[in-house]
This record gives C-alpha cells, sequence and structure tokens, in this order.
C-alpha cells in the first residue's frame, strides 16, 4: 500500500469525525504499522485489518467487558513497543557520542530529542491531543524566533 495517502486518508477520517461530534482517534494508525512492519505489501492486508476490527466491535463488544484490563494493558505496551520507532533514539545518542568527541552530526540535536521525549511526557501526563499542539506549536515559534535572530540591520534596510 501507499503509506503517505493512507496516513493522509486516516487524517481525513479523523476529522471528519471530529466533524460529526466523535472522538477522533489513531486507533488504525496502530494496524497500518503493524502490517508494513510484518512485511504486507498488498492493499488486502489493511482491508483486513479493518474488517477484523469492525466484525471485533460489533460481534464481540460485549465480550469485551469480561477481559481484564491488565490484559490490554499488557497488549498495548507490546504493540506500543512494536510500533515505536527506536532510529531517532538511536542517531540522538550517536550525535551525543560524536559530540563528546568534536564530530557533531545533525540527526537529531538536543532540540529534537526535546520534542520527542517531551511529547511522549506530556502525551502520558495529559493527553495525545495537548502534547502534539504544543510542542508543535513551540518547535514552530522557537524556530521563527530563532531565524528572526540572526538577522541583521542589513536585513531590514532596503536595497
Amino acid at each position: 500500500s501507499r503509506q503517505n495517502q493512507e496516513l493522509a486518508a486516516q487524517g481525513l477520517a479523523s476529522s471528519a469525525v471530529a466533524f460529526i461530534g466523535g472522538v477522533p482517534g489513531a486507533q488504525s494508525t496502530v494496524p497500518a504499522v503493524l502490517t508494513v512492519k510484518e512485511g504486507a505489501s498488498l492493499r488486502l492486508a489493511g482491508i483486513c485489518a479493518g474488517l477484523f476490527v469492525m466484525i471485533e466491535v460489533i460481534l464481540l463488544a460485549g465480550w469485551m467487558g469480561y477481559i481484564p484490563q491488565a490484559v490490554f494493558a499488557g497488549i498495548l505496551m507490546k504493540v506500543g513497543y512494536d510500533v515505536f520507532d527506536f532510529m531517532p533514539l538511536w542517531a540522538y545518542m550517536r550525535n551525543v557520542q560524536r559530540r563528546a568527541r568534536k564530530r557533531p552530526s545533525r540527526i537529531m540535536g538536543h532540540r529534537e530529542m526535546t520534542v520527542f521525549s517531551g511529547t511522549a511526557l506530556v502525551t502520558v501526563m495529559i493527553d495525545m491531543i495537548a502534547a502534539v499542539g504544543a510542542f508543535t506549536f513551540g518547535y514552530h515559534l522557537f524556530n521563527r524566533m530563532r531565524k528572526h535572530k540572526r538577522k541583521t540591520l542589513k536585513d531590514y534596510i532596503p536595497g
């Protein structure tokens, strides 16, 4: 499947749900990421994942109450581990090591790690919408302020 199109479709679907009074979420992202990680390349994999979720919700909703919440927590931790992208974390650690040897790399710096870990922390403490909103706004505000500081008096004088 085309992951960019699928992600855009999930975003549009979440927006549409919000407009009709529903609660948007990322429930469809986890199966999409897992099918890609497992090597699925056909659209049929995404369709099957969606159908399974619909069948689960429609037919098994009454039985879901019998499953202990600790089981769901364990499953969510495993899925979170499977979906987690460790590459930025390893890139940051390599970057810190290179800075110690005076060979910095711009793969992932302190600013990116602050946004990365701050978003995760606020997601756990408050919720995901607040975390994404706050750190996206803060990141762009910081970049705008940094660009503004670099300007000199010559930048403001025409000609």
